[in-house]
């Protein structure tokens, strides 16, 4: 049994484990969270942050820059409906043998929240470039669909913490290069929490992501990304 698949049913049965005790909770006290905070009709999200590259693909690691912006909202009486569209950016250049990796991802994410949990669909999209020691290895794209699911921890009047985990298996994606290739299930798991700067226009975020996924092609492996990150959230609520 891989190491990864034990870490990753360690965490969703700590999540399932939480999240029946927050419902609980909840449901006894009678609370709704989030409708005037984390759940706003209208938000924009922006992210910047330093990841921590491990591929095995190129056999190596190096740092890098992480950027990400959201675009989304909520709907219903409590706004339990969510939806929003993300796109992801990292471009990590190796030093050590002089390879470079660009990985952009796109997601579609339409969720319902229970309370403090949330269950959802996600649409993924990945464009995956390796440029592995001078020479263009690989330009695919994939897309496909997954699943996400989370949960929001209120603190004091004006916070937030979050777990939320995604996993996504895409298609055989089409690679412009004259090499087959194909991607492993992407699993992420991403802590983090939301700070209110104002009673509602703005959010402070911060947070830790750990992001896996697998490549088949000439050179194959698991590929691990770790970002630290912040930004800010505009919101509007109509």
């Amino acid at each position: 049994m891989k190491l990864s698949y034990i870490k990753w049913n360690l965490w969703l049965n700590a999540f399932l484990i939480l999240s029946w005790l927050m419902e609980g909770s909840a449901l006894a006290r009678g609370e709704t969270f989030g409708v005037e905070g984390f759940h706003p009709t209208f938000h924009l999200d922006l992210v910047f942050g330093f990841s921590t590259y491990k591929s095995e693909v190129v056999a190596q690691n190096d740092t890098s820059t992480h950027t990400s912006y959201t675009l989304g909202g909520n709907a219903g009486k409590e706004r339990e409906f969510g939806f929003y569209v993300k796109t992801d950016s990292n471009t990590t250049p190796f030093e050590i043998n002089s390879s470079e990796i660009t990985t952009i991802w796109q997601d579609a994410v339409m969720r319902y929240r229970f309370t403090y949990v949330y269950l959802g669909v996600v649409f993924s999209k990945l464009d995956y470039l390796v440029n592995d020691q001078g020479t263009e290895s690989v330009d695919a794209s994939g897309s496909g669909i997954g699943g996400t699911l989370g949960m929001l921890i209120p603190f004091g009047r004006t916070g937030v913490f979050y777990l939320d985990i995604v996993s996504v298996t895409p298609a055989t994606p089409r690679n412009a290069l004259d090499q087959e290739v194909t991607f492993g299930a992407r699993q992420d798991v991403d802590i983090g929490a939301a700070i209110d700067i104002t009673s509602k226009a703005f959010d402070f975020l911060l947070g830790y992501r750990q992001r896996t996924f697998a490549v088949n092609a000439a050179n194959s492996g698991t590929e691990t990304i770790t970002t630290t990150y912040m930004g800010f959230r505009y919101a509007s609520f109509f």
